[in-house]
């Protein structure tokens, strides 16, 4: 469900007779990036680049998944509005394994 539209109109003072949601998912996310929350609405292809970055995908390895998910996304318009909306906190050029 588009629960992002449900949660607009519950924060509206306007009154609401009937909500017609469509039936298509939603792709959001959740950030802090100056200790206030913001909602975000995701196109399918950088919600997979997200995805696959949290389990330690390169950004080559994004790519492809923004790619797949998403076929002919631009995926480095789409990286770059995640980096200015203030997503990200740190990078390293190195992949670090757990021990």
């Amino acid at each position: 469900f588009q629960i992002s539209r449900i949660w607009e109109l519950n924060r509206s003072d306007q009154p609401v007779e009937e909500v017609v949601l469509p039936a298509t998912r939603e792709y959001l996310l959740v950030i802090r990036p100056a200790r206030e929350v913001e909602v975000r609405r995701l196109p399918f292809g950088a919600y997979a680049a997200l995805f696959a970055m949290a389990y330690g995908a390169s950004l080559a390895g994004a790519r492809d998944e923004a790619d797949w998910a998403e076929p002919g996304v631009d995926f480095w318009t789409q990286y770059e509005s995640l980096v200015r909306g203030g997503t990200f906190v740190a990078g390293t050029t190195q992949r670090t394994h757990a021990t």
